[in-house]
């Protein structure tokens, strides 16, 4: 088969996940109750703001009502109850909702088209992480389509970016930059000053549009260094970083100098006074002394790890325990394939790497760190265990989820994957109190799946996607499952 042949089907398999993506997006959107995705009123008031005022709104006291918050979360935002003082938001940077103010003044206000607009900022998404992995491993597009297909297929991602929120924008600004930093360390030949010029203005975006995207600077800063590294002098070093932080710093400083102004030094970020305003969220220290590190730290995993996948409206409407224990089995089958593909990358050097993958493999690690790091950081102060902050990550999730599941399914690891399934079911039915009668069953058929697929995959490759292919329509199902069998019940007045 030609190279051009299977081009053409990997691309055909992109737009199928796209597609499937949109279907998905567009009804969650339509679906799901106005205001019930996280934040939603707070996000849709400071869109309003700046529609109606001409200006941008300023963070002041009052604008959490903690009391009156859970009280409209609990009746689920009826008519009677207005959305006008949830304002927590209005310290957020401003680009996102400038991008949302002519859909705001075309429609009226309607949430619909504001929450549409998103969706296609999903779709871009999908389509930037095709394009870093497949620039990252040109020779093996698999991974760059089963990581697009994974992120179209996550049932939580879907619903958030089904909604007004800014992290859509954030997302997608913060893979451009990735992009472009990854090109950097990739090209054999020295970067350019209209490149790194290029990657400076992406920054400059991202530091007014959202601070979770921030990380962006750090993976830039090291891909500048890696570029340059034996290439350049000291002079040649000063211009290559003034050509991607100038641009960077020209975007941002109005915005910082503005808050700096209104929310004095060295708040120039809006975050200390935004600390001030939300009196009455739940902080980890309170929540520890109260509860107990026992019941902290189990919540922190558990949490987490359920809020990834999908806990929807305002993190109130789980799926079943059952679904969850799927995930569960299924998320350690993937590990268990990642780790086994890294094993045979860098420990038996199965895997030849040139030296701009190695740097990008570095990078997409710094990524997930880099998101990881400022997760831990935020819950140290706050008790916000909710899985979608690592959404900014997703890049380096996918892309571990992609290897991880195609190398489940491979000759030997399929084996072992499978013994361990059947042993760990056999155990757990002589452990009183282990996974149940349901964990059973959900580990011993994963295992008796995956050994499937790899015995038959030895003599025939094309079944692996099968097994992929199985996999996400399974995913993709759970999703739409959530959205007609829970959020619409659920989450509706």
């Amino acid at each position: 088969m030609s190279t051009d042949i299977k081009r053409r089907r990997l691309n055909w398999g992109l737009v199928a996940a796209i597609l499937a993506y949109l279907v998905a997006g567009v009804l969650y959107a339509a679906l799901t109750p106005a205001w019930q995705v996280p934040d939603e009123p707070a996000h849709y008031n400071y869109i309003r703001y700046v529609a109606r005022h001409g200006r941008f709104p300023v963070l002041k006291r009052g604008d959490y009502p903690a009391e009156y918050l859970e009280e409209i979360k609990s009746r689920k935002f009826p008519s009677g109850m207005s959305i006008d003082p949830i304002r927590y938001e209005f310290h957020q940077p401003p680009l996102y909702y400038l991008l949302e103010v002519p859909v705001f003044l075309a429609f009226g206000g309607r949430i619909l088209p504001l929450r549409l607009f998103s969706v296609f900022l999903g779709a871009v998404l999908l389509v930037l992480i095709y394009r870093v992995l497949l620039d990252l491993f040109p020779r093996r597009r698999w991974i760059a389509l089963t990581a697009a297909s994974f992120v179209a297929v996550l049932p939580m991602h879907t619903a958030m970016m089904a909604g007004v929120d800014n992290d859509s924008l954030a997302e997608v600004l913060l893979a451009v930059a990735v992009c472009l930093s990854l090109r950097l360390v990739l090209d054999v030949k020295p970067p350019t000053r209209r490149s790194l010029a290029r990657l400076g203005v992406v920054l400059g975006l991202i530091l007014v549009t959202k601070t979770t995207a921030y990380v962006a600077v750090a993976i830039a800063v090291l891909a500048v260094a890696m570029a340059g590294w034996g290439r350049w002098g000291a002079w040649k070093w000063a211009d290559g970083y003034a050509s991607v932080l100038a641009p960077a710093a020209l975007i941002s400083a109005p915005w910082y100098f503005r808050d700096v102004l209104v929310y004095g030094w060295p708040d120039f970020l809006g975050l200390r006074r935004h600390g001030s305003v939300v009196i009455g969220q739940p902080r980890t220290p309170d929540w520890i002394q109260k509860f107990g590190w026992h019941s902290y730290l189990h919540r922190y995993f558990a949490f987490t790890f359920d809020s990834f996948w999908g806990v929807f409206g305002w993190l109130s409407a789980f799926m079943d325990q059952r679904i969850y224990l799927f995930l569960e089995v299924l998320s350690v089958t993937v590990f268990v394939g990642l780790l086994s593909a890294m094993w045979k990358a860098f420990i038996r050097h199965d895997l030849e790497l040139s030296r701009g993958q190695k740097a990008g493999i570095v990078l997409l690690v710094l990524l997930f760190l880099g998101v990881l790091a400022e997760y831990v950081g935020y819950n140290l102060l706050f008790v916000q265990h909710q899985g979608r902050y690592l959404f900014p990550a997703l890049i380096a999730i996918s892309a571990g989820w992609a290897v991880g599941l195609r190398q489940a399914f491979r000759g030997r690891t399929s084996v072992a994957v499978s013994a361990l399934a059947f042993g760990f079911a056999l155990f757990q039915t002589a452990y009183p109190g282990g996974l149940g009668k349901w964990g059973v069953f959900f580990t011993a058929s994963l295992g008796m799946f995956f050994l499937l697929i790899g015995l038959l995959g030895k003599k025939y490759r094309w079944i692996e996607w099968i097994g992929v292919l199985t996999v996400h329509a399974v995913l993709y199902l759970i999703g739409m499952l959530a959205l007609f069998g829970l959020v619409l019940v659920q989450l509706a007045v």
